[in-house]
């Protein structure tokens, strides 16, 4: 019982993410992991004064990184559109950036054990059997389900592929860190094609850039043969599902990107331009500290047409009907331009050049777990692309657990290839 007790003390910090990870298709249950390492990660930082310089300088740097969020976070409450939700926001937020901490000084001060990743690599197979299941319709699981977005499990959260990208990079790194490469070889493959037929087409990108930079620096490292072999079946497997499933209809929808149309366009990328659009009106609306930290909902109505199919009425307890626009914009810049304001835009460049940094340091020191933590942490936070809700619990956690992870793994000095 004390071997047992003494184990999991010293892999608190594995089965807390694994337990994050593996409760990620079941809604709010991620958030009990995310609360517990929160807890332990102010018990870390009411110690300030009794722990040594070097994890002192840790905390700082991490304070910071919180500091580009969550100050433009607070700034916003005084206007915001709806000051509950954003007071919501305030009071949560620091729960994400105590669960990064709490990573980040676990790992720097003892390394993950070997068995996280392999782990970790089960449970994305697991979810890839059931996404397999969705697509082809058998046992009857996910009948009444989007036949375009095989998202198996989480056929009610949608975000399949957005886990699933930023986890393989990491993935990858491990395998290769510990030179399987055909290992690495065959589950970047396997998962690629997960990622597409969860018909998260903001995620598809991940595998057309990993496939053939892992060929450029490691196909010496692979057999030739299982080389043309295994991109043969992938490219056949890729193929077939695109003709003779309904995921096709989400390459024939992205492929609409490519014309000269305008509606055709917006209809390409899902009717995101009318959301951009209102999303920069708003933006310069509300210019210096914006709507509110998650609150584009409520003023999404405001720089929104009439005859907008994102404009939607909710009747309330005493019979008004108040307007809803989108959920998000679905796009980082404009969630921090539109919730935050210009604040806002200043903290996530200051974030983007400290990570940039941190980034350029691991890579320059052959860390490869932590340059492949903070590459899946880039795929989380890719400036260009589109985004769940920056400010939500979803992505909050999501985004900090990765922040915690690259961190810890950068400080951790002795991981090194």
């Amino acid at each position: 019982m004390r071997k047992i007790k003494l184990s999991l003390e010293i892999h608190q910090a594995e089965l807390l993410v694994l337990l994050y990870f593996f409760a990620q298709p079941f809604g709010n249950s991620s958030l009990l992991p995310i609360a517990v390492m929160s807890f332990l990660g102010f018990g870390q930082l009411i110690q300030w004064k009794q722990i040594d310089g070097k994890i002192k300088t840790t905390i700082k740097h991490f304070l910071i990184l919180g500091g580009c969020f969550f100050i433009p976070i607070i700034l916003s409450l005084p206007d915001a559109i709806n000051f509950n939700r954003t007071l919501s926001t305030v009071l949560t937020y620091p729960l994400y950036i105590l669960t990064g901490l709490y990573l980040s000084l676990r790992l720097q001060q003892r390394s993950l054990a070997d068995w996280f990743a392999p782990l970790l690599t089960v449970i994305l197979m697991i979810w890839s059997c059931f996404s397999l299941i969705h697509l082809t319709e058998s046992f009857g699981l996910f009948q009444n389900d989007d036949p375009t977005r095989a998202q198996g499990l989480f056929h009610n959260h949608m975000v399949l592929g957005t886990i699933m990208s930023a986890t393989l990079i990491y993935i990858t790194g491990y395998f290769t860190f510990k030179k399987q490469h055909l290992i690495s070889w065959i589950l970047i493959l396997s998962f690629s094609f997960i990622i597409f037929i969860s018909g998260n087409r903001s995620s598809w990108l991940i595998p057309v850039l990993l496939i053939p930079t892992y060929l450029i620096y490691f196909h010496s490292s692979l057999p030739k043969t299982l080389i043309f072999l295994s991109s043969f079946i992938f490219i056949s497997a890729l193929t077939f599902t695109t003709l003779n499933t309904p995921i096709g209809n989400r390459v024939t929808q992205t492929n609409q990107l490519f014309s000269i149309d305008e509606a055709k366009i917006e209809y390409s990328t899902g009717n995101r331009l009318s959301i951009w659009a209102d999303a920069y009106r708003l933006g310069v609306k509300y210019f210096f500290n914006g709507v509110g930290a998650n609150n584009f909902r409520y003023a999404h109505p405001e720089t929104a047409p009439e005859d907008s199919k994102w404009i939607s009425f909710q009747e309330t307890v005493d019979g008004k009907s108040i307007k809803h626009g989108a959920s998000h914009t679905h796009q980082i810049f404009l969630e921090v331009l539109t919730n935050t304001g210009l604040l806002g835009l200043m903290g996530l460049l200051f974030f983007y050049y400290l990570i940039l940094t941190d980034t350029k340091k691991a890579i320059a020191s052959k860390n490869v777990l932590a340059a492949a933590a903070f590459i899946s942490l880039w795929v989380v936070l890719l400036p260009f692309s589109t985004h769940n809700n920056v400010y939500a619990s979803w992505m909050s956690g999501w985004m900090w657990v990765w922040i915690g992870l690259s961190q810890g793994f950068s400080n951790y000095q002795q991981i090194k290839n």
